[in-house]
């Protein structure tokens, strides 16, 4: 910001860093609306504005959706952006259109782990569990066992009824943890999926503790996430983040 305070790249970048560090929700928009004051056809603020900041945090599915939607225009060959378009149509409840988005973005950028995850996820929003399971297994080769592949294939064994299944990638994902970072929000996810609530709430609260930016950003409308939202404890420590300024 100091070096280019017309940057439209700068602003996004310490909207980012409000919305994922601080929590700091008002400075976020603040600074991802001059993002875009500046520069209409950044795609990168649009992106993040519209599925972060209006769709995960704020509930604006349909606004947020319009942003991402005038991203893809803005540059239709990139497999990030249409991968951010599904999740935002995901996101939106409109998971026809999200899976063809996702195609999309697999086939624009076969090695984008953004484009995978989207389609895996969708798949099993749409209860498609073996589609759903041979993406993120193949996901998983692709990009080393990735946590986020992981915790979806917890869920989507667990609700297709194949309990060992969600229950042993649960386990290796504990194993990880203990070993390095793992997001305590994932683990929560997979926590509940696999029938361990007070544990789930447990490292949710971990999460809470340490401002994770899977929490501010998946847990309050991300449809993978209603695993969680089924235990009235996790609507009140959702109210925190809420409440949540800067950690000034």
């Amino acid at each position: 910001m100091a070096l280019g305070p017309s940057l439209a790249e700068a602003h996004t970048a310490l909207a980012h860093a409000y919305f994922h560090c601080d929590w700091d929700w008002s400075n976020a928009e603040r600074e991802f609306l001059r993002a875009l004051e500046l520069n209409p056809r950044s795609v990168q603020a649009r992106v993040w504005y519209g599925v972060w900041y209006l769709q995960s945090f704020g509930g604006r599915f349909e606004e947020g959706l319009a942003h991402v939607k005038q991203a893809v225009e803005c540059d239709p060959l990139s497999g990030w952006a249409t991968a951010n378009l599904a999740l935002a149509y995901a996101f939106a409840a409109r998971s026809a259109e999200g899976l063809a988005a996702a195609q999309r973005a697999v086939d624009l950028d076969p090695e984008s782990i953004l484009a995978h995850f989207a389609l895996a996820s969708i798949l099993y929003f749409q209860a498609r569990f073996e589609e759903s399971v041979a993406i993120g297994e193949g996901a998983l080769g692709m990009f080393g066992r990735n946590p986020l592949f992981m915790t979806i294939l917890t869920l989507v064994y667990a609700e297709w009824g194949k309990r060992a299944e969600a229950k042993s990638v649960y386990a290796e994902l504990l194993a990880r943890a203990a070993r390095e970072y793992v997001s305590p929000t994932l683990l929560a996810t997979s926590a509940a999926a696999v029938g361990e609530r007070d544990e789930a709430m447990r490292l949710t609260r971990e999460a809470y503790a340490i401002r994770d930016p899977q929490l501010s950003h998946m847990a309050k409308h991300w449809p993978g996430s209603k695993c969680l939202r089924e235990d009235p404890r996790f609507a009140e420590i959702l109210a925190n983040t809420d409440s949540e300024t800067s950690c000034r």
